[in-house]
């Protein structure tokens, strides 16, 4: 429930079954995480995705003298993030936007967090029934 919450915030595909093969990956990924709650963990991914254009789908390229953000042909879905690889560069910050970086440098990540997640409907949050 909560990847499809998540997937619904940012537009990512929904997952219909956790198979047991996709809840053996989501275990060991969230060991490796060292998050201590299921809701940090995506927490976590959410983060990634607010700083990452590439892991929504989008890439920006220049026209006309101006930068422009556009669909790319691949977006981040549960499995990407269930793939070792892909989550240790997403932990790292190895998808990070190059300004996402250069704000998290000067402290100033905090600040941009916030102003998205006004743009975006508040913050990503649990329901108790979640």
């Amino acid at each position: 429930r909560l990847w499809n919450k998540l997937a619904k915030r940012w537009g990512l595909a929904q997952i219909r079954e956790l198979s047991p093969d996709r809840a053996k990956k989501f275990a060991l990924r969230f060991k490796e995480s060292k998050c201590k709650t299921v809701f940090e963990f995506y927490q976590m991914i959410d983060e990634a995705l607010m700083g990452s254009l590439f892991l929504r789908g989008k890439k920006m390229r220049l026209s006309g003298g101006e930068w422009i953000v556009e669909d790319s042909n691949w977006v981040s879905d549960f499995d990407f993030y269930m793939q070792q690889s892909s989550m240790r560069k997403v932990l790292e910050g190895a998808y990070d936007d190059p300004d996402v970086r250069r704000h998290k440098d000067n402290g100033k990540w905090e600040q941009v967090k916030a102003w998205i997640n006004r743009q975006r409907g508040g913050e990503f949050t649990i329901d108790k029934d979640e």
